[in-house]
């Protein structure tokens, strides 16, 4: 079905509780189409998908990138990406940091 050219790209928002959604969506999509899907997010939310990752045995064609963030650069306290232990007034904070997402995703401007 799905050849080397086909791929989608995912972002799920910074939020746990759509992290193992979006992987469950890819791993439907990616079994119904053979298209290549890669999931990007910041390092911290990756490396619990890649954590959740390594515990199936099932073979995919599932990847994950890195986007670069740091949350201190946006206010929030350090090592925090998502939503999990994030204190209730820093969510708009959150909220606003998503936006440095896009950067690495939108392609060069000429």
């Amino acid at each position: 079905m799905g050849s080397d050219h086909e791929h989608i790209v995912m972002l799920p928002f910074m939020a746990q509780g759509h992290l193992i959604p979006f992987l469950a969506l890819a791993r439907q999509i990616q079994k119904r189409t053979g298209f290549t899907i890669t999931i990007a997010n910041t390092p911290l939310n990756i490396q619990y998908l890649r954590n959740t990752i390594s515990t199936t045995s099932e073979p995919s064609n599932i990847r994950l990138a890195e986007l670069p963030f740091s949350s201190s650069d946006h206010g929030l306290t350090p090592n925090t990406e998502n939503t999990e232990i994030l204190p209730l007034h820093q969510i708009v904070d959150l909220f606003q940091s998503s936006v440095s997402l896009q950067a690495p995703l939108s392609p060069p401007r000429l």
